[in-house]
């Protein structure tokens, strides 16, 4: 029996998966709460990394490995597609409403028609398409200083796009070769390691598509490992 088989029999849904995404959302909040950058991970990696980017990294070769099955075995894009959006838009917009209208009003330090007629306020409804918008008006720390909301919603852009390449090289036939796809991960990485061996790349590499590949190689990676 193949791996293909073996998840199709238990409806693509594997053991312990659960569980390793509740660890690694543990990490995300305790990163976001406590933490910050500077943790253990962060120091014994010589700044590579921190505990909040491993989680994010986890996430992303998890999301590779189990959302590849289903397009790999059926070829359908547009049930792939379907699938996709209802795992995160509803949830998605559930957060961002919430944040909106429940959330700012209560922490906002300006009155609720400054609030409500603001342009940071229409802004942040951009979290909807996963186009990224971290204040709401009047939303600030003790020191003042604006305060992020829900900013781990940097990453569902990423992981959209992620979901829209996959689709593609499952039109093109690609992941019913592994080699291809092995070949695609190549190409991800040199792309990815590129401006530790060339700084001068780092500055050609547009930064928005070099934040998508920091993440798409693992995605890709895990997507890899499956196949």
């Amino acid at each position: 029996m193949t791996l293909l088989e073996k998840f199709a029999a238990v409806s693509f849904k594997g053991p312990g998966f659960g569980q390793i995404r509740l660890a690694a959302a543990l990490l995300v909040v305790a990163h976001h709460a406590w933490w910050g950058t500077h943790d253990l991970l962060y120091g014994y990696s010589g700044g590579l990394v921190h505990a909040g980017l491993f989680a994010v990294i986890v996430f992303f070769c998890l999301s590779g490995f189990l959302v590849t099955p289903s397009l790999a075995r059926s070829g359908d894009t547009i049930k792939f597609a379907t699938h996709r959006m209802l795992r995160i838009f509803p949830a998605l917009i559930v957060v961002v409403a919430a944040s909106m209208l429940l959330l700012g009003p209560i922490a906002t330090r300006f009155t609720w028609a400054e609030y409500f007629t603001d342009r940071q306020f229409y802004l942040y409804a951009k979290n909807i398409l996963t186009l990224t918008a971290h204040f709401l008006p009047g939303v600030a720390y003790r020191d003042g200083e604006p305060a992020v909301i829900n900013g781990a919603l940097w990453t569902l852009n990423i992981e959209v796009a992620s979901y829209i390449a996959l689709a593609v090289l499952g039109i093109l036939g690609v992941l019913r070769h592994r080699s291809l796809v092995l070949a695609v991960f190549l190409v991800a990485y040199a792309i990815y390691v590129l401006p530790t061996f060339d700084a001068a790349s780092a500055v050609r590499v547009p930064s928005r598509f070099a934040t998508f590949i920091s993440l798409f190689v693992y995605f890709i990676a895990g997507a890899a490992l499956f196949l």
